[in-house]
């Protein structure tokens, strides 16, 4: 388990929940999150949204990993992520 500040986060395996729950938590603490809920990264917002999507990258297993490398944004990724949580989620 990793600390972030005062977040213990483990990394993101098959537990979304509660993962995506604290890494909320985790970029609403760098003030990240607003990337994540933008509808598009703009000029103004594209050192957060690099900086989102790392922080999302340090947090996942290395099955994970390059989900996130292949994803334009932040969003991206966490839609990505989100959707192949889902995807397990129906197949269990």
């Amino acid at each position: 388990m990793t600390k972030l500040s005062s977040i213990e986060l483990e990394p993101l395996d098959d537990n979304w929940p509660i993962w995506s729950t604290r890494m909320e938590f985790a970029l609403d603490i760098k003030v990240l999150w607003n990337v994540i809920t933008a509808e598009r990264t703009t000029e103004d917002n594209a050192e957060k949204d690099r900086k989102a999507k790392a922080l999302i990258g340090q947090y996942v297993k290395d099955h994970l990993l390059f989900t996130v490398k292949r994803a334009a944004s932040a969003r991206e990724a966490w839609e990505a992520l989100k959707e192949l949580y889902v995807q397990r989620s129906v197949a269990r």
